[in-house]
């Protein structure tokens, strides 16, 4: 047992190492830039929404080149959103409850391993996501959105306290 710990601490530092080289295949390189900046450019998600949402947009930097935000519907339903240069535009429709400040997100999708879950933690505007770890090893990252659009009216807020 003490040697599957060993094991497995040397290999995290080891991946912690070569993501942090300039020429690793895991870390990101000068052609694909660490996430957008406010200078950069962004490509447009597709608009209209179906339903009034709240959108919330990444603001923390990533290794995944393009944009991504969370979409919240009234309907307890969202879809995580992503427009990138070499794929387009994709989503990760799922469903979500909130109970105060802490949002649970269940993705319809999942993996071998397990679902696809996540939680969030919402702070004034911002909203904070941590993914389970099934999603963590198949690349989605912790991040943190800000809220850019509420929904149209108060009534069809799905951030609205109840």
């Amino acid at each position: 047992m003490k040697h599957r710990v060993s094991f497995g601490v040397a290999l995290g530092a080891l991946l912690v190492t070569l993501a942090g080289c300039k020429d690793s295949p895991l870390g990101p390189s000068e052609d694909s830039p660490a996430g957008p900046t406010k200078d950069s450019p962004r490509e447009p998600f597709p608009e209209p929404l179906p339903h009034p949402a709240s959108i919330y947009d990444r603001i923390s930097a990533s290794f995944i080149p393009g944009s991504s935000r969370y979409v919240l519907y009234g309907d307890g339903t969202f879809s995580l959103q992503y427009v990138s240069p070499q794929w387009g535009f994709f989503e990760y429709p799922g469903r979500y409850s909130r109970a105060n400040s802490l949002l649970t997100f269940d993705f319809d999708g999942w993996g071998a391993m397990g679902p696809w879950l996540a939680d969030g933690i919402l702070l004034g505007d911002s909203l904070i996501v941590k993914y389970n770890d099934v999603m963590l090893w198949t690349d989605f990252e912790d991040g943190v959105y800000l809220q850019t659009i509420k929904a149209a009216s108060r009534n069809e807020d799905p951030m609205r306290r109840s």
